[in-house]
């Protein structure tokens, strides 16, 4: 055999194994590794604090947006007016989400509306309108969207007083459920009243993936869920694998709401979530 024809077996022997091995990779190792896979540290996070526009703590949020950054996190900030439903529709992106917002609890069936807990945004339903057009009417038929006022600080709530006040975008457990991805393994922290009254919005996160949700059982005040939550974000960078444990150490520091007696507490996701 020539020194020719050699070189030409040779070139399709090599040409071969390198078919194989691409058949190989792309049929089996690509075909098995899962598109999402969980995290043991959050690499990404974002802090939805629609509270801020009425409540504002600009302390909390730098503190947690500086225990994020010096573990390496990646952190988008949304406070007050921006903190609407376009950032909603990326939750998926983040390892971490953390909700400071005001809650609002539907548990009446006999009113016909989602039950479960609610998520104020940080705009108003007319800005709403303005920014997003019909879609929010369409959202408020179909029960996505409710609209619902904030008290302000120190001012008693008359017939008078909720007729001025700003009707605001909240969400309820319905939106949560048809419009909002969850990225696999993420964890939802919800700092705001009756998270965690019943389960209901808790397995919406869960069922779609999400590790865990951390939220209040009851009213609690913005200024003690205010002190907690630095220390919460920094215990679960130590326990992201087993966030129970981080819940469990600030609980054992703080206990309940001294003033309402409202609850930290935390749902898991199971293996028939």
């Amino acid at each position: 055999m020539s020194r020719r024809q050699l070189l030409i077996i040779a070139i399709v022997i090599v040409v071969v194994a390198v078919l194989a091995s691409y058949f190989i990779y792309s049929t089996w190792y690509r075909g098995t590794t899962p598109t999402t896979m969980e995290v043991s540290v959050p690499r990404y996070a974002i802090i939805y604090d629609s509270l801020y526009r009425e409540y504002p703590d600009p302390e909390v949020i730098e503190n947690v947006t500086r225990i994020l950054r010096e573990h390496n996190v990646t952190v988008k900030v949304y406070l007050g007016k921006d903190a609407g439903l376009i950032p909603l529709y990326s939750l998926n992106e983040y390892d971490l989400v953390i909700f400071r917002a005001h809650g609002g609890y539907n548990g009446d069936p006999s009113n016909g509306m989602p039950l479960g807990a609610y998520i104020f945004t940080g705009i108003h339903f007319d800005e709403a309108v303005r920014t997003y057009g019909d879609m929010v009417f369409k959202y408020h038929n179909e029960k996505y969207i409710v609209k619902g006022v904030i008290p302000p600080p120190n001012v008693k709530l008359t017939p008078e007083v909720l007729k001025k006040l700003p009707r605001y975008v909240v969400l309820s457990p319905w939106f949560f459920r048809d419009k909002v991805p969850v990225k696999k393994g993420s964890i939802i922290i919800f700092f705001g009243c009756y998270g965690l009254d019943d389960d209901r919005l808790a397995e919406v996160f869960l069922e779609k993936g999400a590790r865990a949700f951390i939220s209040w059982r009851g009213n609690i005040t913005w200024t003690y869920m205010d002190k907690v939550l630095d220390d919460l974000v920094a215990l679960l960078l130590k326990y992201f694998d087993k966030p129970e444990k981080a819940v469990e150490i600030i609980n054992r520091i703080y206990g309940p709401d001294p003033a309402t007696n409202a609850t930290l507490e935390i749902r898991l996701r199971t293996s028939s979530s």
